[in-house]
Formats: structure tokens, C-alpha cells, sequence
């Protein structure tokens, strides 16, 4: 692995436990954290909070990147993996009867790598 790979990798790490942290402290319980479906998909975050499950995808950038921010990472067949992803999650954990919500997570470094802003927004 060459070291921008490394350093995008860190990066991704860093921004799932700044979201991972943010929701905690917001009353969320958090269920798994980077589940993986077989070749349905992955989910980068999976929270409870009341009778509600929420699906959490976690996007980062670098302030000033110029690739049309976190949210335009998140396509449609992401998406689609997502849906078939929290449907296995629900059924290996015995999910039912509960509101189930999708978030983008979109987390800005800054030059030094540093967290400096994490927006959600519904997909």
C-alpha cells in the first residue's frame, strides 16, 4: 500500500471514530461499526437511539478538495448496497419493528489532518 493510500486510510479511520464519538455523545448506542454483508455491502456505522436504527456512511475530505465534497461519494448502487447491507444486519441481529433512518456523515479535515467539521445529511 503506497502512502496516500495509507494516509486516505487513516483519514477514513479518523473520521469513523470522530462520528462514532459525536453520536455517542448524543445519546446513540452504536451496534457495530464497519459490518460487513458478504457481497451486499458494508456498513460503516450502525446506531440505536429510541426505537430507532440508524445506517451511517462515512465520507471525509480535505478541506478544499475540489471532488465535489463527501456527499457525492454516496451514489445510488452505494445506496442500494446500504439497503441490502442493513437488511442482513437486521436479520443476523433479529431486528424488527423499528423506524430505520440512512445518514451520510460527511467529515472535513484540515491540512494537518485534523477534524474540523462533520455535517450529516438524510440519503
Amino acid at each position: 500500500m503506497d502512502s496516500r493510500s495509507m494516509d486516505r486510510r487513516r483519514l477514513g479511520m479518523q473520521a469513523e471514530d470522530a462520528v462514532q464519538s459525536l453520536l455517542s455523545d448524543r445519546g446513540c448506542t452504536i451496534m457495530a461499526r464497519n459490518f460487513r454483508a458478504g457481497n451486499r455491502g458494508e456498513l460503516d456505522l450502525v446506531v440505536t437511539k429510541k426505537n430507532r436504527l440508524i445506517v451511517v456512511e462515512v465520507k471525509s475530505r480535505r478541506e478544499g478538495d475540489d471532488y465535489g465534497g463527501s456527499i457525492a461519494a454516496i451514489t445510488r448502487s452505494k445506496i442500494m448496497r446500504m439497503k441490502r447491507a442493513t437488511a442482513v444486519f437486521m436479520t443476523e441481529k433479529s431486528i424488527r419493528g423499528v423506524d430505520v433512518c440512512f445518514l451520510a456523515a460527511c467529515v472535513t479535515h484540515d491540512r494537518q489532518g485534523r477534524v474540523i467539521r462533520i455535517e450529516f445529511l438524510p440519503i
